[in-house]
C-alpha cells in the first residue's frame, strides 16, 4: 500500500487496502474501515475520478464514488446507498444526523450598537458568499441590538431551517435556553454546548493549544515564552503554558512586560547575555589583552520561542530575539500577531496559515468569518453524515469531533 501510494498509483493502493480488509479477519473493524476512508477522502477529486474509471470491481468504484460525493457542498447519500446497499462504506454513513434541505436562513447579528462594525463585516461576508452561489435560500436578518432574542426566536422558530449567529456569548446562551431545536452556527462560544449548536469561534486559547501541539510534534521541548500583561496575551499564555506542560515540555524562561525597554532587559537577562559579557570582561582583565574579537554567547538550553502577544507588541519584541543571537531558534505565534502593515517583518515566525490573508478581496477576519459561516450552512450535512469530513474555510479547516462539536484545525507555516 505505502509503495503504491508513494508512486501515486492510488487505484492499486486502494486495491491493497480492500484486499487486506477482505482476507484478514483481524482487520474487519471500524478502525480499518476509517483508514480506507481517510486515504480516499484526502485524495483530489481528479484522482478519485481516475479510480472510478479504472476500477475493476463494484466495491472499488463504490468507495471512490462516495469519496467524490463527499467533496460536494450539497450531498445526498441516498442514491449512493440505493446503488450500493451492501457496501462496506455504509457503515460510515450516519443518516440519522442529516438535517432538512436549507430553504430559509435566519441571521442574528447586532448590526447596530457598539458591535456594529464587526457585525456589519460579518454580514457583508455572508452576503458575498450568498450571491456567489447558485442555489440560494431565503435570508432574513435580525438586529439583536434592537430586538430581544426571545422576540426574534418567536419569529423564526417555525420557519427557519438554520441560524447564523448570535455574536455575543450572552445571546447564544439565551437562545440555547429557549429550547432551540434549529441547527445554529453560533459566532462565539459558551461553556455548555447543546445539541444542534455549532460554534464558529476563533478563540485564541484554541490557537495556543494547537501551537503547542505543533511545536511539540516538531520535536521541541524547551521553551522560552514572551508575553505581556493585556487580557488577550494572558489568555494565550495561560492556555499555551498548560498545554505545553501537559505534553511534557519544559518552560526554561518567560518574560512578561508591556514596555519595550523592560522587554529588552528581560530577554537579554533571560538569555544570560549579560553573564556572557561579564565572563568576557573577566577574561580581558586576567590576560591583560584588549584586542579580542568577541560575540556574546546566549544560553544553549532553549529550542523554541513562543510569542504570546498581539500584533502591536510583535513588531517590537520578535526582532529582539534575533538581535540577542537566537536567530536559529524557531519562533511560534498565534494569528494574534497578524497585521497587514507588518506581516512582512514577521514572515519568519511560524504561525497559523489562514487563506483569507492572501485574498485581497477579503478586508478583515470578520468578513472571513461571514464567508465561513455561510459556507458551513450549505455544508453542515456533509460534516454530520460523513465521518471525518472537513471543510476548508477562510479561517481554517472545520470538522466535527466525536461529540458533534464544531472544531477548527489550523495549519502552521512561516509566511
Amino acid at each position: 500500500f505505502k509503495i503504491f501510494k508513494t508512486m501515486h498509483k492510488y487505484d492499486k493502493a486502494l486495491k491493497c487496502l480492500i484486499t487486506a480488509y477482505e482476507i484478514n479477519p483481524l482487520l474487519k473493524n471500524q478502525i480499518f474501515i476509517l483508514n480506507i476512508w481517510d486515504f480516499l477522502y484526502d485524495l483530489p477529486t481528479k484522482e478519485l475520478q481516475k479510480i472510478t474509471e479504472s476500477s475493476t470491481t463494484k466495491n472499488e468504484k463504490g468507495w471512490a464514488e462516495l469519496a467524490m460525493l463527499a467533496k460536494k457542498s450539497h450531498i445526498n447519500v441516498s442514491s449512493w446507498q440505493e446503488q450500493y446497499p451492501d457496501h462496506t462504506a455504509n457503515y460510515l454513513i450516519n443518516n440519522n444526523k442529516q438535517i432538512n434541505k436549507i430553504n430559509n436562513v435566519a441571521i442574528i447579528l447586532p448590526i447596530s450598537g457598539p458591535l456594529k462594525k464587526a457585525a456589519t463585516a460579518i454580514e457583508n461576508g455572508i452576503l458575498s458568499a450568498y450571491f456567489a452561489t447558485d442555489d440560494k435560500p431565503i435570508l432574513k436578518i435580525y438586529d439583536s441590538h434592537t430586538e430581544r432574542i426571545e422576540d426574534i426566536f418567536d419569529k423564526i422558530k417555525n420557519t427557519s431551517d438554520i441560524i447564523i449567529g448570535p455574536l455575543t456569548k450572552e445571546n447564544i446562551a439565551l437562545l440555547s435556553s429557549l429550547n432551540n431545536k434549529i441547527p445554529t452556527i453560533a459566532l462565539n462560544a459558551i461553556p455548555e454546548i447543546k445539541e444542534n449548536l455549532y460554534e464558529l469561534d476563533l478563540r485564541v486559547e484554541d490557537e495556543a493549544l494547537q501551537m503547542a501541539n505543533f511545536a511539540f510534534l516538531q520535536g521541541k521541548r524547551k521553551a522560552f515564552i514572551a508575553t505581556s500583561t493585556n487580557n488577550k496575551s494572558t489568555r494565550i499564555f495561560n492556555a499555551l503554558k498548560d498545554q505545553w506542560l501537559k505534553l511534557g515540555g519544559a518552560i526554561i524562561a518567560t518574560t512578561q512586560t508591556d514596555s519595550l525597554k523592560e522587554a529588552i532587559n528581560e530577554i537579554q537577562n533571560s538569555l544570560l547575555i549579560q553573564e556572557s559579557k561579564d565572563r568576557f570582561e573577566d577574561l580581558k582583565n586576567n590576560i591583560h589583552y584588549t584586542k579580542i574579537n568577541f560575540t556574546p554567547r546566549r544560553r544553549q538550553d532553549i529550542d523554541s520561542i513562543f510569542l504570546a502577544i498581539d500584533d502591536t507588541q510583535a513588531k517590537n519584541i520578535a526582532p529582539l530575539f534575533g538581535y540577542f543571537y537566537t536567530g536559529n531558534i524557531p519562533q511560534y505565534a498565534t494569528s494574534s500577531i497578524y497585521n497587514k502593515k507588518t506581516k512582512h517583518d514577521l514572515r519568519k515566525i511560524i504561525q497559523p496559515t489562514q487563506p483569507w490573508r492572501k485574498d485581497n478581496s477579503i478586508p478583515n477576519k470578520f468578513f472571513a468569518i461571514g464567508l465561513d459561516a455561510y459556507k458551513l450552512t450549505s455544508n453542515i450535512n456533509k460534516l454530520l453524515v460523513i465521518p471525518r469530513a472537513y471543510i476548508l474555510g477562510q479561517t481554517g479547516l472545520f470538522y466535527l469531533d466525536s461529540q458533534q462539536h464544531l472544531k477548527r484545525k489550523l495549519l502552521f507555516s512561516s509566511n
